[in-house]
């Protein structure tokens, strides 16, 4: 439930940032403070698309083999917890 199966896309853009207001981590869902770092994308498809990470949800995603698949899910992940290590 809640999969998609693509191949993975390389960004424009990545770098680090730290929130000037209250963000939301695309991979677990939870908040980016202001004043804390997170991880910037930016992807060019039919648009300009953005994501943004806390770094411990971006390295749990960076060495997940679903992830490296192609297929994972957004949001509802544990914090800094690859795919595999939240469904337990």
């Amino acid at each position: 439930m809640g999969q998609t199966t693509t191949s993975p896309i390389k960004p424009e853009k990545r770098v680090l940032r730290v929130a000037r207001k209250e963000h939301r981590c695309d991979w677990c869902g939870g908040a980016i403070f202001p004043g804390e770092q997170y991880v910037y994308m930016e992807f060019i498809l039919h648009g300009s698309v953005d994501r943004k990470y806390h770094e411990d949800c971006f390295s749990a995603m960076k060495r997940d083999p679903a992830v490296k698949a192609g297929q994972h899910r957004r949001k509802g992940q544990v914090r800094g917890c690859t795919v595999k290590e939240s469904v337990k």
